[in-house]
């Protein structure tokens, strides 16, 4: 059992949503046909803080933590789903409007997050307001021809400003 927290005088809920602003808790990652060797068209979805005076955020660096039994050395695996020979690549990626990821430092933009690799450093001359943006698509496994069946599988995500 883990247990994490934080004091701090001001929180916000950080929650997923589409690039149409719509709640993305649950992001459809596209298609492979079997046999395919190529990675689906990756979906934008952005972090954003919500249920708080955002003007109230004054910090100018922050981290995410993604943790999962599926984070795996390639990226996220399907754990509950039943298709072979396929991953989930996430990435964090620099966007504008969005907050900057810290160059040198954690997770850079556009490589996955992963096993080893799960924590992603925003660094910015403001306070960091804006969204946290990312990217997610379905990826074959190298050397592997994708079997047909579902993909399922989740990561959670935790965000710290400091």
């Amino acid at each position: 059992m883990h247990f994490v927290g934080a004091v701090t005088g001001s929180t916000c809920d950080v929650r997923p949503f589409n690039s149409a602003g719509v709640d993305a808790t649950t992001i459809n990652v596209g298609t492979v046909k079997p046999n395919e060797t190529t990675a689906t068209a990756a979906v934008s979805f952005y972090l954003k803080p919500v249920n708080c005076d955002t003007d109230a955020i004054t910090s100018t660096n922050a981290s995410i933590l993604w943790a999962g039994s599926g984070l795996s050395t390639v990226g996220l695996l399907n754990t509950r789903g039943s298709a072979t020979g396929v991953h989930i690549k996430l990435t964090p990626v620099n966007e504008g409007g969005a907050n900057t990821i810290e160059a040198g430092n954690g997770v850079q933009a556009n490589d996955p997050i992963r096993e080893g690799g799960n924590v992603v450093y925003y660094k910015g001359a403001a306070a960091l307001k804006g969204s946290f943006a990312y990217k997610v698509g379905l990826e074959v496994d190298a050397g592997a021809k994708p079997t047909q069946g579902t993909v399922d599988s989740d990561v959670a995500y935790t965000v710290a400003y400091n």
